[in-house]
């Protein structure tokens, strides 16, 4: 399974540089059918090109947080997007947030708690969605 998600992450990343490799799904909430969150995700603001972490509840085995970025607000220009693992204490460091469409300049952001259902080859499935923001202070 790795080595077909390695191919699908490269394929990402020639999109969006910052993808990082998905993998197998494991418990959560609903959400993502129509349903509603089961969980409950925090995000702390950032400056570009820097990370932030993230915090996740319920949290669990190959759960992941995915993030997507726009610019300069939510309808605005596409930037970024990747995921990244959970780890045991339920949370996960997220970024560099960069990109190559992404040279500088603020953006608003959006990330979900959710897991891959059919070992990793199915449906996101979303257990919580906030949002934050990333400030470029060299911007002038």
């Amino acid at each position: 399974m790795k080595k077909t998600m390695i191919g699908a992450s490269l394929l990402l990343s020639a999109v969006f540089p910052g993808v990082a490799l998905a993998a197998k799904g494991g418990n959560g909430g609903s959400g993502g059918g129509g349903g509603p969150a089961t969980g409950v995700i925090t995000v702390a603001d950032a400056e570009y090109a820097g990370t932030t972490t993230a915090t996740v509840n319920p949290g669990g085995t190959d759960v992941y947080v995915f993030v997507q970025c726009y610019k300069p607000d939510f309808g605005g220009e596409y930037v970024y997007a990747a995921y990244f693992p959970v780890d045991a204490n339920n949370q996960a460091q997220v970024g560099p947030l960069w990109s190559t469409l992404w040279l500088d300049g603020d953006a608003s952001c959006q990330a979900q708690e959710g897991y891959f259902t059919r070992n990793g080859f199915g449906k996101w499935v979303v257990a919580a969605t906030t949002t934050f923001r990333v400030t470029d202070s060299s911007a002038g």
